[in-house]
């Protein structure tokens, strides 16, 4: 066995040699955080999106709960923070629980405007629920329990209607490239099922 701690990965290659994608942005993961990422990464360059199978298989998908944002006319970001600091009992940082809050709203408004479907009530305002530590209501849900489902929907459909966004599947191992591998870039090796390997680069950062 201690061929296998020398070795940090069980296929042996040479990066140099391995057919290469370089691109501006290479983001892991097709959950929310990778699809939002990639969206605005898109902004200023080409991204490339890795999913392990497919884009529409995350662990988004199956989330049950809602969006908190404080989107309700008598609602305010200062008591989304308070409630959220509350109910942390001191383990929440205080600086990302505030920009989740003050934030949240214009994001929530901008899945809206992306197409991202909402529970309504009766006179076509969003119906906010009221759950957890908050004092106000302010979850939005989307068919019941299945907002992460839709909210994965939304997101599928923008990255894939987004200029200069491409997915690819991941359907074996893979491994982090040391930063050192290939010059100025950094990245993923991506091996298959049958074997067959490919470096997919990001250029880094220069800042």
């Amino acid at each position: 066995m201690s061929i296998y701690r020398e070795r940090r990965l069980l296929i042996p290659f040479r990066s140099a040699l391995l057919p290469q994608i370089f691109t501006d942005t290479l983001v892991v993961g097709t959950g929310v955080a990778g699809l939002r990422c990639a969206i605005e990464a898109a902004r200023h360059g080409d991204v490339v999106v890795l999913a392990k199978e497919s884009v529409d298989l995350s662990n988004t998908s199956w989330a049950q709960g809602g969006i908190a944002a404080a989107i309700a006319r008598e609602d305010s970001s200062e008591s989304h923070v308070r409630d959220t600091l509350d109910a942390g009992g001191g383990l929440c940082d205080p600086v990302a629980v505030r920009v989740l809050a003050e934030e949240g709203p214009a994001e929530v408004s901008q899945l809206l405007a992306w197409g991202m479907r909402i529970d309504r009530a009766p006179d076509g305002t969003p119906a906010l629920g009221l759950e957890g530590g908050h004092h106000r209501a302010r979850i939005v849900h989307a068919d019941g329990d299945a907002t992460g489902h839709e909210l994965a929907r939304c997101l599928i459909e923008r990255t894939r209607a987004t200029r200069g966004i491409c997915t690819a599947g991941i359907t074996g191992a893979g491994g982090t490239l040391r930063p050192a591998s290939i010059a100025r870039y950094a990245g993923l090796v991506r091996a298959s099922r049958s074997l067959s390997i490919c470096c997919f680069c990001a250029a880094r950062s220069r800042a």
